[in-house]
């Protein structure tokens, strides 16, 4: 099922489009593991930052889809708009499942995936209170594939993670619910991981938000390996006991 979730941006009325994919689990589909990825861009064309997340998302869509694989949690697919402003998309989102009291049992938020950055290795960041996700969850499941070679954790502090991407609005930054009655004000979702490969080296990828972000400038071998590892991990978290 695909759902678009219109809202308003701030004062200016300017509509925010995220684009929702759900695919229903079979045993408990009152519990989800959020996807998600941006579409916008600052300036395109925009092929790392962030089209190769989008393109990660709907190769394992198309996945789940076609090969009828069957999941016990829901599986939702998120496509936010308005990322490159003040994670706007993202933050309507989570206000939406705040208020609508959404079981999210875990995020996995992909931007910039398709640049290896020479080292062939794809980052998986999150704050300290979502640890045990990354590490029970995520590493587990990568290692019982077979590629816990193909990715390593970076474990911050929240304070240094808010603001930084879409993942952060899930651990509460900037979401203001003053106004919404019986609302937990300290709520959030801290499960979340941000899956990257933008941010090695001194600099980073040398062509964020220019017009040369191209997808020339792209490992398409690298993407596919991570599309695979996504799929791989995403069926053994939404068929596992541990939730």
């Amino acid at each position: 099922m695909i759902e678009y979730h219109d809202s308003e941006l701030d004062t200016q009325k300017r509509p925010i489009r995220n684009i929702v994919a759900t695919i229903p689990g079979t045993i408990h589909p009152e519990k989800k593991i959020v996807l998600t990825a941006h579409y916008d861009s600052v300036i395109p064309p925009g092929a790392e930052d962030n089209g190769s997340g989008v393109a990660v998302l709907l190769e394992i869509a198309r996945i789940l889809k076609e090969e009828r694989i069957p999941l016990e949690y829901t599986v939702e697919i998120v496509f936010f708009d308005y990322e490159e402003k003040d994670l706007n998309g993202s933050q309507a989102y989570v206000r939406h499942a705040l208020i609508n009291k959404d079981e999210i049992i875990g995020v996995i938020n992909f931007d910039m995936v398709g640049w290896d950055g020479g080292d062939g290795k794809l980052e998986l960041i999150t704050a300290k209170i979502s640890a045990s996700f990354l590490e029970e969850g995520v590493l587990f499941v990568s290692k019982i594939a077979g590629r816990e070679d193909f990715v390593y954790p970076i474990i911050e502090d929240i304070e240094n993670l808010v603001g930084h991407g879409d993942y952060s609005s899930f651990l509460g930054w900037g979401i203001d619910l003053e106004n919404k009655e019986g609302l937990d004000m300290s709520r959030g979702y801290y499960y979340v991981i941000n899956v990257t490969a933008a941010q090695k080296l001194e600099k980073g990828y040398p062509y964020y938000h220019t017009v040369e972000d191209t997808i020339e400038k792209l490992n398409i071998d690298f993407l596919r390996q991570v599309t695979q590892w996504a799929a791989e991990v995403v069926y053994g978290l939404a068929n596992s006991s541990d939730f």
